[in-house]
């Protein structure tokens, strides 16, 4: 009974033992098959090794169960950061550059110098940048006027009789001119102002406050001339006459009617004796008149004479 319970102990344990030797034996071969088909490239795992800015590191990577070296890896650049961050700016006279990443490293660096950077120089800083255009011109804060005035502002006028000339900035610089002489300028002289400028085309007509009511003249003339003239009876004759500073003519004498100021007429003689021929002109207010006249002799014809032929008798 106690042979039984014995066996029925141990019985398990020998199977248990049978069943594992050939799983142990297996273990050793695998081992025994790895260690002899591979071999420990370095000594012990994190093992570095560098080969100019270059490493690799000792591990197990694989399969098996040795040590191998990674691939090979670039080091990380050493830079030092020659400026603090990006878009950080410094400048010299009118020059600047900016800091930045402009490399393949990750530290920042400053770019090349950029001449005339707005953000160093700008108009009313004091200093006239001439080198990045400015002039008295576009910035006369800074670079000053290069001319003087020579009037105090624009729209101011001067006259000389009555031509004129105004204030005003008629070229490139920033100063004030004045302007060429004009001739006849409005500001420079009006009816009433005591003066009769004839040559602005004041007159009596437009302008009797200044110019006055100018004294008419006028010149009358019979075939030509002044007269006396003698002519025969039926005969004709041409009076012809002109004037000036006359607004209206009218005839008298031997003649009648109104006439223009300067003008001409054909006049038969149908009477025998002295003729006078006047006109007399007017300035437009009436007040001041001209007279002048010419004289025409009229004569008989000579009689005519019928001669006979002379009657002989024997």
């Amino acid at each position: 009974m106690k042979l039984n319970k014995l066996n029925k102990k141990i019985i398990p344990i020998i199977l248990t033992g049978f069943l594992l030797i050939p799983l142990f034996s297996a273990l050793v071969s695998v081992n025994t098959v790895n260690s002899e088909t591979c071999a420990d490239e370095c000594a012990y795992i994190g093992q570095t090794q560098t080969l100019g800015d270059s490493y690799r590191t000792c591990g197990d990577y694989d399969s098996d169960c040795c040590y191998e070296w990674s691939q090979w890896y670039t080091n990380e650049p050493t830079c030092s950061d020659e400026c603090a961050y990006t878009g950080q700016h410094q400048c010299s006279g009118t020059s600047g550059k900016t800091c930045g990443n402009y490399d393949s490293d990750c530290c920042y660096e400053w770019s090349s110098w950029s001449s005339c950077d707005s953000q160093c120089y700008s108009c009313g800083d004091g200093t006239c940048n001439s080198t990045c255009g400015e002039t008295s011109s576009n910035c006369s804060s800074d670079c000053g006027p290069t001319c003087a005035d020579e009037c105090a502002y624009i729209g101011q006028h001067q006259c000389s009789g009555t031509s004129g000339k105004t204030c005003g900035n008629y070229d490139s610089d920033c100063c004030y001119e004045w302007s060429s002489w004009s001739s006849c300028d409005s500001q420079c002289y009006s009816c009433g102002d005591g003066t009769c400028n004839l040559a602005c085309g004041e007159t009596s007509s437009n302008c009797p406050s200044d110019c006055g009511c100018l004294s008419p003249s006028v010149d009358i003339k019979a075939n030509g001339s002044n007269g006396p003239i003698t002519v025969s009876y039926k005969n004709n004759i041409t009076l012809s006459w002109s004037s000036e500073n006359s607004a209206t003519c009218q005839a008298s004498g031997d003649w009648s009617g109104t006439k223009a100021v300067s003008g001409s007429q054909v006049i038969q003689m149908n009477e025998v004796k002295t003729n006078t021929f006047t006109i007399t002109c007017e300035e437009s207010t009436g007040t001041k008149t001209d007279i002048d006249s010419v004289t025409v002799v009229v004569t008989p014809n000579p009689p005519v004479v019928i001669t006979k032929p002379a009657i002989v008798t024997y």
